[in-house]
């Protein structure tokens, strides 16, 4: 029975966590509120409740084969993303990393910002443009730095859809522009194979080790939004210019725009992954069907 440690049990966090308990391993969850823990509690969990943020509540933590940093910034809505994502790592690292064999980062596509690559490998240099991913970027290059990459997996995300995170859903139901580019290029992964990806690589890994987490489909947001509307039985979307106050179909750290093609060959060649969802459209089949579209 392996030992697992998930900071941030939130969308993506959970799923992991749930899914190494489901194989029978020990698993802790770290929150940051009494509330989450005693459902973490519930759920068989292991809660430790700590802040990244506040690294005195960063108590001693048993050894463990695998540490994930998975935080996000719901909670945190006030603070950098640097302090969060980077500084936060920082802060784990220290206290906790040598406790630990293994340590995943779950990062995100969005570090290669503008990247003038058609196609995006895990070679292709980082440039990321909005704080969140820069933020990410310096997370990832601590990871990466001499005295842990003996230990550093890192998992860039792509824009994580799933039950209760479809954007712009209100737009949709009430049959209004939606105000995104319907011709960007979206690179996506269905919440449950991003979480079933970590658990894939952190178990097969050899350190260190960078993995792009998509599902190999790229679609248009016009294509993603016809489809939702098509499976909720309400016409085709119109679209008008994004305001700054709406948030795109994208992951927590803004990957899910990416105008250039992610590939996801790696995942695949070397650690065999299968999806469950292996495009938008039966992802989107699912949540409709299911009824679970709306936020939790």
């Amino acid at each position: 029975m392996a030992r697992r440690i998930v900071v941030g049990t939130g969308y993506l966090g959970l799923r992991v966590a749930r899914l190494w308990q489901q194989q029978g391993d020990e698993v802790y969850g770290v929150t940051r509120t009494p509330a989450k823990a005693g459902t973490l509690a519930q759920l068989g969990l292991k809660p430790i409740i700590a802040d990244v943020l506040n690294p005195p509540t960063l108590a001693e933590i048993p050894h463990c084969d695998t540490l994930v940093y998975s935080v996000g910034p719901g909670g945190h809505s006030q603070v950098s993303r640097l302090a969060l994502y980077r500084d936060g790592l920082k802060t784990v690292l220290d206290r906790w990393g040598h406790c630990a064999d293994r340590i995943v980062l779950v990062s995100s596509t969005g570090v290669y910002g503008n990247s003038s690559s058609e196609v995006i490998d895990e070679s292709t240099p980082r440039r990321p443009l909005r704080e969140a991913s820069q933020a990410l970027a310096e997370a990832e290059d601590i990871l990466l730095a001499p005295l842990w990459q003996n230990k550093a997996i890192i998992m860039r995300m792509g824009g994580i859809y799933g039950p209760g995170r479809l954007p712009l859903l209100r737009f949709v139901r009430a049959q209004q522009p939606l105000p995104t580019d319907p011709e960007a290029l979206l690179n996506l992964i269905f919440v449950d194979d991003a979480a079933r990806a970590v658990i894939l690589v952190a178990d097969a890994a050899e350190p260190p080790e960078v993995v792009n987490v998509v599902d190999g489909h790229p679609v248009t947001r016009r294509q993603f939004y016809e489809k939702l509307c098509q499976c909720l039985g309400l016409p085709p979307p119109s679209f008008c210019p994004p305001s700054g106050d709406v948030l795109p179909l994208t992951h927590r750290t803004g990957s899910g725009s990416a105008v250039r093609i992610i590939s996801n060959r790696r995942l695949i060649d070397r650690y065999h992954m299968s999806f469950l969802y292996p495009d938008y459209e039966r992802g989107i089949e699912h949540i409709v069907a299911s009824g679970l579209e709306e936020e939790n």
